[in-house]
C-alpha cells in the first residue's frame, strides 16, 4: 500500500483524532453553513491550483495570513512533494469534499479526495478565526487562517 504523508501544522495532531467520526445517513440533513461554503470554494481553487505548475502560488494564497508561512522549511517540502503528485499519482482528476466540520463556531476540519489516475489522495484542512482580523476597520474581509494543511494516501481512513 501507499503511503506518504506530510504536515504542515500548528496543532498536535491528537486534537483532530479528537473529533467524532462521521455518521453517514444518521444525521439529518443541515442547511448550508455559509463560512463552509466559503471556505470549500478557497479550498477546491487551492486544490485546483496546486495539481499544476502553480503550487508555489496556491500554497502562498491559501495560507495568506497564517503564521504557517513562518515555517518555511515544512512549507517547502509541502510544496515540492505536492509537486510530485502527478509523477506518483498519475495526472489530477478532481477533488471532492468529503467532510466538513465544526469545532465550536472557530474552528473548522475539511476533508478532501483528491483524485488523480492511479491513485487517490486525502487532503485536511484545519481553518481558525483569527479575531485579530475581524475588527471592523480592518481592510481583510476573511478572518478564517489555515492553521493545518497536510495530505496523504490512507483513504481508508475516511471510512471511519
Amino acid at each position: 500500500m501507499l503511503r506518504s504523508c506530510i504536515v504542515l501544522t500548528l496543532l498536535p495532531l491528537a486534537i483532530a483524532a479528537c473529533l467524532p467520526p462521521h455518521a453517514a445517513g444518521q444525521e439529518a440533513e443541515k442547511p448550508a453553513d455559509p463560512v463552509v461554503l466559503k471556505l470549500d470554494q478557497r479550498v477546491t481553487r487551492f486544490l485546483d491550483a496546486v495539481s499544476t505548475t502553480e503550487a508555489d502560488d496556491a500554497f502562498e494564497s491559501l495560507l495568506l495570513g497564517s503564521p504557517l508561512l513562518k515555517q518555511t522549511d515544512a512549507l517547502e517540502s509541502l510544496t515540492r512533494t505536492s509537486s510530485d503528485v502527478t509523477t506518483r499519482y498519475g495526472e489530477y482528476r478532481g477533488s471532492e469534499q468529503v467532510s466538513a466540520k465544526r469545532l465550536g463556531k472557530d474552528v473548522v476540519l475539511m476533508k478532501y479526495l483528491f483524485k488523480c489516475d492511479q491513485f487517490p489522495l486525502v487532503w485536511y484542512f484545519v481553518f481558525y478565526r483569527d479575531f485579530s482580523r475581524q475588527s471592523n476597520s480592518s481592510i481583510i474581509d476573511d478572518p478564517w487562517i489555515v492553521i493545518s494543511v497536510r495530505f496523504d494516501t490512507q483513504v481508508e481512513l475516511l471510512f471511519d
